[in-house]
């Protein structure tokens, strides 16, 4: 394998797909800052191969010779009561989706499917998809992964920006949270439901808004019942899942009783300059991903060692041209952060800043040591 992009996996083992700020841009994946398909987005959680993807499937009961999208729907959605809603995601992949869940998740019951097209009208008009992805909880409670293929076979691997195929589950974890040592042998990585956040999100032409807000309240009580299902570390889940799947449940709480997330305490204690780093790149940009896995980014001392010998700036798409690490993970997300100004301008500020600041850590070492780091 290209020792790029081994180097690449490696850099990448703390840098999750960060979620930006609802922008309407049509993203350019990048093609106006690096040329040419690499491995660097989507790869946090490894490569992977497809010796691997075959062996998950096999252990999740998917054949990967034969199994398809449309006994995935007879075996978990069959004649269920389900909810849907066609929407487009802005900021991490771009693509239209239409999402398809059981009105309940239960532990060897229902689950959720997202179609993915490149225009809201494509389904009434009979154009080929872009592929499937599905998920579902084992009986034990493990979340497990598929992709389907735009004819609906069973696939190895999903295309979800212009780098091209990437094996799953490995794909699938770096936005679903976990890890995954050996995905044949041990499912349960950690994982979880995603949110459905309404800034995030776009309605189709003609349809109200209200109306998809209400599909999308519908979708979140979905994943918000289906992540309290999700197998625990005291069931032998691997560490750190009860902190994400927590957090993934409490967000959901936070988008309607509050519709915003307010600056967390310890982002607040340093005044202006870490204030404007939270609300112009690490809100709107990371918190997506970096609220439910091993770096919790709601307290500023656990993104606080990125000031060290300016790691931070290294993953972000303002300095030259990199082939071997990126923040935000989704290339599109990638794509918008380097066009936004104010968040170029609040890292700025914050890199000229004081290194550490006193009796606070910043490094992993001592990250570790505090016990701050989960997994």
């Amino acid at each position: 394998m290209n020792e790029k992009i081994i180097s690449a996996a490696l850099s990448l083992l703390l840098i999750t797909a960060c979620q930006p700020a609802t922008e309407d841009l049509v993203a350019s994946e990048t093609s106006a800052y690096r040329s040419g398909p690499t491995n660097v987005f989507l790869s946090a959680k490894g490569l992977g191969n497809l010796q691997e993807s075959n062996a998950y499937l096999t252990a999740v009961g998917a054949n990967p010779l034969t199994y398809t999208l449309a006994e995935w729907k007879r075996t978990n959605l069959g004649a269920a009561p389900v909810v849907t809603s066609l929407y487009q995601n802005l900021t991490e992949l771009g693509f239209w989706r239409e999402m398809t869940c059981s009105r309940g998740i239960g532990r060897g019951a229902g689950g959720c499917a997202v179609t993915n097209w490149t225009a809201p009208n494509e389904p009434a008009r009979g154009v080929a998809n872009q592929g499937t992805v599905a998920m579902t909880l084992s009986r034990e409670g493990v979340v497990q992964f598929y992709v389907f293929l735009p004819d609906g076979k069973i696939s190895p691997t999903a295309i979800l920006d212009q780098e091209g195929p990437k094996f799953a589950p490995r794909l699938c974890i770096v936005c679903h949270s976990g890890n995954a040592s050996n995905p044949g042998v041990k499912t349960d990585f950690g994982s979880i439901f995603r949110e459905f956040d309404p800034s995030a999100l776009r309605e189709p032409p003609g349809v109200p808004r209200a109306e998809a807000e209400a599909e999308w309240r519908a979708l979140n009580r979905v994943a918000q019942d289906a992540n309290r299902l999700v197998r625990g570390e005291a069931e032998g889940a691997p560490a750190g899942t009860d902190h994400a799947r927590e957090s993934l449940i409490d967000r959901i709480n936070v988008v309607y009783l509050s519709g915003t997330e307010p600056v967390p305490d310890s982002w607040s204690a340093d005044g202006a300059v870490t204030v404007n780093l939270w609300k112009g790149l690490v809100a709107p940009y990371c918190m997506a991903c970096h609220r439910h896995n091993a770096l919790d980014f709601r307290l500023y001392p656990r993104f606080q060692f990125l000031k060290r010998q300016a790691n931070l700036a290294k993953y972000l798409p303002f300095g030259p041209p990199s082939d071997t690490q990126a923040m935000p993970q989704a290339a599109r997300s990638f794509d918008l952060l380097s066009r936004d100004t104010v968040a170029k301008a609040a890292v700025d500020a914050w890199l000229r800043g004081p290194a550490c600041v006193a009796g606070q850590p910043c490094s992993l070492s001592q990250l570790a040591e505090s016990g701050l780091t989960r997994r």
